[in-house]
């Protein structure tokens, strides 16, 4: 051994060339770099020299996540020193950085991806409603419109100088659809309502027909009163409800005296004014429950149903009797008539057997003279 050697260095021109070497952001994100030797123990920086081992790390990878003695978790790099001429000391330098730091950044991106993606959405969400907007509330409006048509709320009213040229043009045509249709409708009510009046009064004038022809039918065309076969049926009613309830009717023969004598010396036209004035004659005595027609030639017949005695009914027959003698008939002066009374009778089957019994009285007052009331009445015993 001829001498030993020995030099101090300090690292203070490592540190200064560190940090020369690692630029001002890094250091900001808690970079770290670590000289170790090939034991790897480290050597730099100072406060960690001696106390810190680099962990067993893969060489195959360039960085790789690796736990130290403090129990932290840190993003590693390994580089190995080249050696300078014939030394190699082994020596390996390494960049190490808290795991936390190290991933921030993808965080802090993710970060403001998922706002810029938040914001995105409720951009595209605001353009999409506006979008559906600008077509959905026009269709709503066309619905509404629809809604008034089928409910016949009136005029609809479409939306025109839409945004959407498509709904647009659809609106405008279900204006214009719309529109001729309501037209077609008015047309048809007009038609319906023109119809109706015609049906209306076309119905009016066959009720009104059908009322002639059954005044017609009933109603003698000369007097102006019930005819033969009017009087015939009421007859047969009374008839009925004397069966039903027993309760009597009279009925009058009215002829009037010396009636061809008329017609010769006046004309006929003279006597039919003679029988219209005797028709009024006797509507003129009668009450309204009481029935007056036109029998035949210059006869007629009354119907008293309310007359049950034969008292009632010689009441009415003589009061006739004395209108008609007190009465002027113009052209003819005086006109007289004869008058055959009678009772119905439980016993009468039929409506001829009355009338037999006024025309067999109405025979006697003629044969008694004229101007004159007779009567036939059954007795109850009868």
């Amino acid at each position: 051994l001829r001498g030993v050697v020995g030099a101090h260095a300090h690292w203070d021109w490592v540190t200064e060339t560190v940090q020369d070497s690692v630029d001002r952001q890094r250091l900001q994100r808690h970079v770290e770099l670590l000289i170790v030797n090939q034991d790897g123990i480290v050597l730099y920086p100072q406060h960690l020299a001696g106390d810190f081992r680099l962990p067993a790390i893969d060489p195959s990878q360039h960085h790789q996540v690796v736990q130290w003695q403090d129990g932290k978790d840190y993003l590693t790099s390994v580089a190995t020193v080249l050696p300078i001429r014939s030394t190699d000391l082994g020596w390996r330098i390494v960049l190490r950085q808290p795991l936390d730091a190290a991933v921030q950044p993808i965080r802090d991106l993710r970060n403001r991806l998922l706002m810029l993606g938040v914001l995105a959405a409720l951009v595209f969400a605001w353009v999409a409603y506006r979008m559906a907007a600008r077509i959905s509330r026009p269709i709503e409006l066309l619905a509404e419109a629809a809604e008034r048509i089928d409910q016949r709320q009136g005029t609809p009213e479409f939306p025109s100088g839409l945004e959407v040229l498509e709904v647009d043009r659809l609106s405008s045509t279900l204006r214009r659809m719309t529109q001729t249709m309501l037209d077609n409708e008015h047309e048809l009510e007009a038609m319906n309502a023109s119809l109706e009046r015609k049906v209306a009064e076309r119905t009016e004038a066959l009720t009104e027909a059908n009322r002639e022809l059954e005044r017609r039918a009933t109603v003698d065309g000369l007097t102006g009163v019930y005819n033969r076969r009017r009087f015939e049926e009421k007859l047969h009613e009374l008839l009925l409800t004397m069966k039903r309830t027993g309760r009597c009717f009279t009925l009058l023969v009215i002829d009037a005296d010396h009636f061809k004598r008329i017609n010769d010396t006046h004309g006929h036209q003279a006597g039919d004014d003679v029988l219209r004035q005797l028709a009024q004659v006797l509507q003129g005595c009668t009450r309204s429950t009481d029935f007056v027609a036109r029998y035949g030639g210059e006869e007629f017949v009354v119907l008293l149903p309310e007359a049950h005695e034969q008292a009632e009914g010689l009441l009415v027959a003589e009061k006739i009797r004395k209108a008609v003698e007190d009465t002027p008939f113009a052209e003819v002066g005086r006109v007289t008539v004869s008058v055959g009374h009678s009772v119905s009778h439980a016993s009468d089957a039929a409506g001829k057997a009355v009338v037999a019994r006024a025309d067999e009285a109405l025979y006697n007052a003629k044969g008694s003279g004229r101007n004159r009331v007779e009567s036939i009445v059954l007795t109850p015993a009868q």
